[in-house]
């Protein structure tokens, strides 16, 4: 997949694409049957397939609201959608491609810079300085311009699958349903910081992580069943992401991991833990040998979920 970053003076080397346009936050499946539409398109009329993204997400860029946070860092976007067999990757800058009209936008880059002969638009998809571009104002001006445009059905009408969708489901520990719409685990990248080791008098020794992005979207407050890669290995363990009410009562959100049979430190070391499912909320207990019960528990349910991974 080549990778270009739209600038003014960018050369294009292809006389003709197919072209979609789109975020892409998480890659989900429903953006997997777009980038499938796009290849099969691009290879029927014997053209390059094309992604159009953007530097930054549109939610970011106004700042709307404060609290929104992504599904996917940059690196990983692009990782995914380098799986996609799609021939193309251009990211351009969201802060100017939005300041243009739908004509503008189509006049001097679809047409003259990007040669564009086919864009694929998603359901209900808007193009231009505060979304003017209609589907139906698009494909009229296409037209003219000479520009086919095919515009996409919903990969489903009983499912509803959207970035937006997905990260509700993580807000609400709906793991599987957020992973069943992204087509993956969905994941985040931690440094292993030190803790007040309450975990190993327990005998529950955990390692406390400090995610490496603050605008990738956290789970809700629970105990997770959750794999982790480190250094080429896979283990598996489970995640309290909370307050730690019957500890200290944080102020903040503090994630932590016990795996299972690891034995080692890691401290200072950068992980990559996989949500697998919740298993519960997190409660406040009346005493440490009530929580060091139930963490007992909690590691029962965990393999029983990995136990059925395995089969």
């Amino acid at each position: 997949m080549q990778v270009i970053y739209l600038l003014d003076d960018t050369s294009i080397e292809w006389d003709g694409c197919v072209l979609t346009i789109g975020v892409f936050d998480g890659v989900h499946i429903g953006h997997r049957f777009v980038l499938e539409s796009l290849n099969r398109e691009a290879a029927e009329s014997n053209l390059p397939s094309v992604v159009l993204t953007f530097d930054h997400h549109p939610q970011l860029f106004f700042a709307k609201d404060p609290s929104f946070r992504l599904l996917n860092t940059p690196e990983e976007k692009l990782s995914l959608l380098s799986t996609t067999s799609i021939n193309a990757l251009i990211i351009a800058s969201f802060k100017k491609l939005s300041s243009l009209t739908y004509q503008d936008f189509i006049d001097n880059y679809l047409e003259k810079m990007l040669k564009v002969k086919t864009l694929l638009l998603g359901h209900n998809q808007k193009i231009g300085k505060n979304g003017y571009g209609t589907t139906e104002q698009v494909i009229n001006y296409c037209i003219q311009k000479g520009i086919n445009v095919k515009v996409l059905d919903k990969l489903s009408n009983d499912v509803h699958i959207s970035s937006s969708e997905i990260r509700k489901s993580l807000l609400n520990g709906k793991v599987l349903s957020a992973n069943s719409l992204l087509g993956y685990n969905y994941s985040f990248e931690a440094i292993v910081v030190e803790g007040k080791k309450l975990g190993k008098r327990l005998g529950f020794p955990t390692a406390n992580l400090q995610p490496l992005d603050p605008l990738k979207i956290m789970p809700a407050p629970g105990v997770y069943a959750v794999k982790v890669h480190y250094k080429n290995n896979n283990y598996f363990g489970m995640m309290n992401y909370g307050y730690r009410p019957t500890i200290e009562h944080s102020q903040e959100l503090l994630a932590e991991i016990h795996l299972f049979d690891f034995n080692g430190h890691l401290y200072n070391q950068k992980i990559k833990v996989e949500l697998i499912d919740k298993i519960r909320n997190e409660i406040e207990f009346p005493s440490l040998e009530a929580l060091k019960q139930q963490l007992e528990f909690d590691k029962i349910a965990s393999l029983s979920i990995f136990k059925n991974l395995r089969d």
